[in-house]
C-alpha cells in the first residue's frame, strides 16, 4: 500500500500514453480504411480496454474521433483545394463518395458541396 499512489500515477500516465499513440496513428492513416483491432494492436492494449480508455480520456468513442479528424480534413480540403469531391472522400479513408457525403452532412449539417460553396461566398 505504500506505493499504491505511484503505481497509480504510473499506470495514469501509461494510458495517456497509449491514448495519445492511437490518436497519433489514426491521423497518420486517415487516408486509409483503419479497423479498432488495428488501432488497439498498435497501442498493445486488448480492444474492450482501448475502447474504455479512449472513451474515458476524450469522451468519444474511437469510431467518433476518428470521424471526427476524417471530417475535419475534408472540411480543410473543401475550403483550400478544387479536388472533386469523391478524391476528398478517399483522401480522407471514404471508398464510397456517397457514403462520404452522408457522414459529412450528418456530422456538419450540409453535403460537402453546400459546405464548399459557403466556404468561397
Amino acid at each position: 500500500l505504500r506505493y499504491l499512489d505511484q503505481f497509480r500515477k504510473s499506470k495514469e500516465k501509461q494510458n495517456n500514453d497509449n491514448i495519445s499513440r492511437a490518436k497519433t496513428y489514426m491521423k497518420d492513416h486517415l487516408h486509409k480504411k483503419i479497423s479498432l483491432e488495428e488501432i488497439a494492436r498498435h497501442t498493445d492494449l486488448s480492444l474492450s480496454h482501448f475502447c474504455l480508455l479512449f472513451k474515458q480520456q476524450t469522451t468519444y468513442t474511437p469510431v467518433e474521433y476518428l470521424t471526427m479528424l476524417r471530417i475535419q480534413k475534408a472540411c480543410n480540403l473543401l475550403s483550400l483545394s478544387r479536388q472533386k469531391i469523391n478524391e476528398i472522400a478517399n483522401e480522407v479513408g471514404y471508398e464510397d463518395a456517397y457514403y462520404f457525403s452522408r457522414v459529412f452532412k450528418k456530422t456538419m449539417g450540409k453535403s460537402p458541396r453546400e459546405y464548399r460553396l459557403q466556404q468561397k461566398g
